[in-house]
């Protein structure tokens, strides 16, 4: 299955309820001028999806509901991420976010469920 099938299903999937996710399309491109424009977020190495989940923080923030960043790299079954993505989840997670590379919509709602 192509990889933007199983990131449409993601979506739908996990933008639901407290969680939303969003495409982060990244790339650049050349100014008339010349210059190099690079657009999307953690570019390069940025997520394909991202976004975030609600989270309850107990005791100190009792009742308080924060915004828990999310980043999802999309792959066909098989596919591997790259360097520059896996230092991206690196990040993300290290500053408390969720970073996953998923290649299916019943993974990745698994993970944004149950963290």
């Amino acid at each position: 299955m192509k990889e933007t099938p199983i990131l449409k299903r993601i979506m739908l999937r996990c933008s639901r309820g407290a969680s939303r996710l969003f495409r982060n399309n990244r790339g650049a491109y050349q100014t008339k001028a010349g210059h190099w424009v690079k657009y999307g977020i953690g570019n390069p190495g940025g997520s394909d999806l991202i976004g975030w989940r609600q989270v309850v923080i107990t005791p100190a923030h009792v009742g308080m509901t924060i915004a828990q960043f999310v980043a999802f790299e999309v792959k066909q079954p098989g596919e591997e991420a790259t360097e520059d993505q896996l230092k991206f989840g690196k990040m993300v997670n290290d500053a408390g976010g969720v970073f996953a590379t998923v290649d299916n919509a019943d993974d990745a709602e698994s993970i944004i469920k149950g963290c």
